[in-house]
């Protein structure tokens, strides 16, 4: 059991590395800047081509509250795990390399879990995009108290408040080993949320502060530019799965609902297989968005059940009904257009 009232309490900040050599100088210094000193600070390099191990290197050989662990790249969550085994503080964040903190990150973080006696303390989280900065719409000053929270207690609004990233909170270490909790390395999107809903069930107190002390690098000021991500559905509903599966040992998911989740990302998968680009002519796009509406579940929703009233942008609505009514070409065709019109403004 953590005293909260003992000023010699240790942070862990856990940060991977994945060929973050222009950006990791920065979210290192942020982190040796902090007006707490009482922390570790452990870089998993993990599998780099640039030199990111040298300046992860560099720095420890200056600063003795550095480790650094080199790896084969496997990818996020296995790094993270690896840097969770070997922390040794009594509490735990992750900031990724290509963001920064401000200096009263920790101070902020530590204070309102010792203040409130919390188990979790999630803070507010500022977006730099290239020519501005947007301040996220958080909960704040929000207290959550349960002696038993289920899924169902982390929606207001049917928002997620634990929200579907990692950054900006501070976690016990305790919990996370007495239950076992870890980042599951066979998901490619949204581990950060099953790592966050995981972990929020077995918390008494979650506290929500005021304070935007995380600086998130969005580097993209447009969804248009971002990459193309490969099998970006079979990575969405695998993360579906993972939710549900946590979800039905509180309470039973119908197979409408499954396959209502299931749609849903299915037409945020065809928006990302609309994206242009040199390699994918219209041809395979239209075939990638075709395989998506043909997959069993999608059919069996878009067969058996009516499209519910959603509160979304037109756009997204207008992507889901085409999606529904099964118009592969026309999604095509019309996202074809939505890029190009949207690259040639940018």
């Amino acid at each position: 059991m953590i005293n909260y009232k003992n000023n010699r309490t240790l942070i862990s900040i856990i940060i991977p590395v994945y060929n973050a050599s222009q950006d990791l100088p920065r979210c290192i210094e942020s982190v040796l800047s902090q007006d707490f000193d009482l922390f570790e600070l452990i870089l998993i390099n993990d599998g780099s081509g640039d030199n990111s191990l040298e300046i992860c290197n560099r720095y420890s050989q200056q600063d003795d509250r550095i480790k650094v662990i080199n790896k084969n790249n496997e990818g996020v969550s296995t790094a993270r795990n690896n840097g969770l085994k070997i922390s040794k503080g009594d509490f735990v964040c992750f900031i990724d390399a290509d963001d920064w903190v401000d200096n009263n990150y920790l101070s902020s973080l530590r204070n309102n879990i010792i203040k409130y006696e919390a188990d979790l303390v999630i803070s507010n989280v500022k977006r730099h995009y290239p020519n501005r900065i947007v301040k996220n719409q958080a909960f704040q000053n929000l207290l959550l108290e349960s002696k038993s929270f289920s899924p169902d207690d982390f929606f207001i609004n049917n928002d997620f408040v634990l929200g579907n990233h990692i950054f900006g909170k501070l976690f016990k270490k305790t919990i996370i080993e007495q239950n076992k909790i870890g980042f599951d390395r066979n998901l490619k999107n949204g581990e950060d949320l099953i790592f966050g809903l995981e972990y929020g069930l077995d918390c008494k107190k979650i506290i929500f502060t005021n304070d935007y002390t995380y600086n998130y690098n969005q580097q993209s000021d447009s969804s248009v530019t971002q990459k193309y991500f490969k099998d970006y559905y079979h990575h969405l509903k695998n993360t579906k799965d993972a939710y549900f599966k946590i979800v039905e040992k509180y309470t039973p998911v119908s197979e409408e609902e499954k396959l209502y989740q299931y749609f849903r990302v299915a037409a945020k998968a065809i928006f990302e297989e609309g994206k242009i680009s040199a390699d994918r002519p219209f041809k395979n796009r239209y075939h990638s968005i075709k395989s998506i509406l043909e997959k069993s579940e999608i059919q069996n929703f878009t067969k058996h059940y009516k499209l519910p009233k959603e509160n979304d942008s037109k756009f997204f609505l207008f992507i889901r009904k085409l999606a529904f009514r099964n118009q592969s070409l026309l999604l095509t065709s019309f996202l074809t257009l939505y890029f190009k019109l949207n690259s040639s403004k940018s």
